[in-house]
């Protein structure tokens, strides 16, 4: 029988619809580049499909012919998968596709070298007489990230990841995205064939450890600034889900405060040396939206970091 990745390895390919922590080792992919909407049939992600498994199937098939590689045993070619992100965003913005940049990736056995990675370059070129010079052999450790099953249309994913986000605060870890860390797909199902409620899509986020961070304190912190979200009169009212839940975006917009303790990997301004920079001061004391008592959210600041 045909080893099938996604039996052999159910945790990354097989989750829960409930969100999870993994640690996700060094794998090499088959992997194309490219910038667009996604749903672009004469774009650059639908050609990037193309090439992925001209390549994929030349290896596949290989031991039918006078190539032999060192190793090699029958197996089901995995799920595409995919890396995203755009300038100047952290995460998704679903309603800029257009902005999109992405890695179209398929994971090779172990035993697919570089050296038997260009001979199917060579080979499918040949064959197919097709430029297949964008596909490149790429390692990437992925590291710690927090994943979940999602079920639907890809449009709704970000249900999903607030769950994932919110359970990943919850077990003291925080969104890790950076240069070489994105948004991670991978497609379990062909939506040509499926409908689209029951498409199957693992997503996964980067995620990293907060320093100090127990159970109970950080049920406490609810913002970046030090204002406390949780009962906030805008929850209910504006549907917001505070800065932390919407990393950095809530109900009035993008916060300058939480994109700087974002941007410097922090979980909120008392974790800052700079405490309380011009920022923050300006935010705490603002004579229309500021505290009641000036100054109350940098005091609350210090106080989470008492806490650890």
């Amino acid at each position: 029988m045909a080893f099938d990745f996604k039996k052999e390895y159910k945790e990354f390919y097989m989750p829960p619809k409930k969100p999870g922590i993994l640690t996700v080792p060094a794998m090499n992919y088959l992997a194309v580049r490219g910038t667009g909407d996604p749903n672009d049939e004469n774009g650059e992600y639908k050609a990037s499909i193309g090439l992925l498994y001209g390549i994929a199937f030349t290896l596949k098939m290989s031991y039918k012919g006078d190539h032999k590689i060192k190793g090699y045993f029958e197996y089901v070619v995995p799920p595409l998968e995919g890396f995203w992100w755009q300038d100047g965003v952290e995460g998704i913005d679903y309603a800029r596709k257009q902005d999109f940049h992405f890695i179209s990736l398929m994971r090779l056995p172990d035993f697919v070298t570089r050296e038997e990675f260009d001979w199917a370059v060579s080979e499918a070129a040949r064959k197919k007489k097709t430029d297949f010079s964008k596909v490149e052999f790429l390692t990437y450790d992925e590291g710690e990230c927090v994943q979940c099953m999602h079920i639907g249309s890809y449009d709704d994913e970000p249900a999903t990841i607030a769950a994932m986000h919110e359970y990943a605060e919850q077990q003291g870890y925080e969104m890790d995205f950076c240069s070489g860390r994105y948004h991670h797909e991978i497609y379990l199902s062909d939506p040509r064939k499926c409908d689209i409620s029951r498409l199957k899509t693992v997503v996964r986020h980067p995620v990293k450890k907060v320093a100090g961070a127990t159970k109970e304190n950080r049920s406490l912190i609810d913002s970046r600034c030090g204002l406390h979200c949780t009962g906030c009169e805008y929850k209910k009212s504006c549907g917001c889900g505070g800065c932390i839940e919407t990393m950095g975006h809530p109900f009035h917009g993008k916060c300058p405060v939480a994109a700087c303790c974002q941007d410097k990997g922090i979980t909120h301004c008392g974790q800052c040396p700079d405490i309380p920079c011009t920022l923050l001061t300006q935010y705490s004391c603002d004579p229309e939206h500021g505290d009641t008592l000036k100054g109350a959210r940098i005091e609350q600041c210090r106080k989470w970091k008492e806490l650890g």
